[in-house]
This record gives C-alpha cells, sequence and structure tokens, in this order.
C-alpha cells in the first residue's frame, strides 16, 4: 500500500492549498479546456521563445483580448503557462502541464470524455450514491445504464465514449491475449461485446 494512503505529511498550509485546488476544480478544468479547444494553448506553443502576448492570442483565437486575458491569467494559475521576464507588455510560454493538455493523447481522450460524457451528469453524484442509481444519466435519456442509450447519444458525446474506450482497451490486448489463449480454451463467451474490437483480435 502507497505510503501517502497511511500517514498524513502534508504541511497544513500546503492541505489548505490542495484544498482550493478541488474547490476551483471545475472552473479550472473549463479554463483548460477553453485554452485548448479556442487555440490559445497552440499559439503560446507555435510562438516558442518569442512568447505570446494577449492580443496575439486573441487574435488567434478569434475572442477578445479581455476573454483570452482571463484564460491566460488561469492558465499562469494552472501552470500550463508560464510568463517571460521582462517589463512592458505580458508575454507568455507554454508550461509543461500546458504541453501535456495540448499534445497528450492519453490527456486530450480524458478530457473529452469527462467534459462530453461525464461533467453534465457529475453534478447528480451525491444523489446517485445515496439512491444507488445513476441519476447524472438523465442529461442523455431515461435509461438503467449508459449502454442501453450508448446508440443514441449526442454525436460529440459519442465519439469521446469510444476514443476513451479505444485508448485503454486497445492497448490491453497485446498483453491480455496470450493469457486468455494460453491454456488454448476450446470455447470463450464474450459477454457484453462492447465494440467488438476484442472479438476481431481475437479472431
Amino acid at each position: 500500500m502507497h505510503e501517502n494512503y497511511l500517514k498524513d505529511s502534508l504541511r497544513v498550509i500546503d492541505a489548505k492549498f490542495e484544498a482550493q485546488k478541488i474547490a476551483f476544480a471545475p472552473i479550472a478544468f473549463q479554463a483548460a479546456l477553453a485554452l485548448r479547444d479556442n487555440g490559445i494553448l497552440k499559439a503560446v506553443s507555435d510562438s516558442g521563445e518569442n512568447g505570446c502576448s494577449i492580443p496575439e492570442a486573441a487574435r488567434v483565437s478569434g475572442i477578445s483580448e479581455y476573454g483570452a486575458g482571463v484564460l491566460l491569467e488561469m492558465g499562469l494559475g494552472m501552470g500550463l503557462v508560464k510568463l517571460l521576464p521582462g517589463e512592458g507588455e505580458l508575454r507568455f510560454t507554454l508550461g509543461k502541464v500546458g504541453f501535456f493538455i495540448l499534445e497528450d493523447e492519453m490527456t486530450r481522450v480524458n478530457m473529452d470524455f469527462t467534459n462530453d460524457v461525464c461533467y453534465q451528469g457529475a453534478f447528480a453524484l451525491g444523489e446517485s450514491v445515496l439512491k444507488g442509481s445513476p441519476e447524472g444519466l438523465k442529461v442523455f435519456g431515461d435509461w438503467a445504464t449508459v449502454y442501453e442509450g450508448l446508440s443514441r447519444l449526442p454525436e460529440r458525446v459519442k465519439e469521446s465514449w469510444f476514443a476513451f474506450d479505444h485508448f485503454y482497451s486497445d492497448i490491453a490486448f497485446p498483453e491480455a491475449l496470450p493469457i486468455v489463449y494460453g491454456k488454448k480454451p476450446a470455447r470463450l463467451f464474450d459477454i457484453g461485446g462492447n465494440t467488438a474490437k476484442w472479438a476481431m483480435a481475437s479472431c
């Protein structure tokens, strides 16, 4: 078991800082998504060592300078972007966290899944736990499970669902196949089937 689960070694000031990150997490998430999807992070990345100013980010993204400035300041607080030293006009460069938000496939898949599939329904998480049923699923339809309505989900939600599903299941197949077929079973019953990718890999 990981040591962090056994004892609380955080300093009180650090614990309070972590609590504030949780308190503002939904807003921080949406700001990061807006920085990515509006092209601001890419503009900052493309600017290289020269950095990107707020007016330049606004021009690339097609949003107001005020809006670009608000998003970049939030990105600064999250470590997505960093400031170039010096006086005068603020110029932003890409931070390490911003690089992963912009370029990393796993991060993109996870963010899209969280935003498109889970975000609205997560508001009912407390109610779901109390009732023992997926109350948040009602944002998409009146189904007992998401699988019943998978074919009827909005197109963007479906795309994010399958991208998430494929990202994590596809990388497991090469390791799972030798284990499942190592003893040469005569028959295999695939319950559910999902996207049929496991069946195809098996064939």
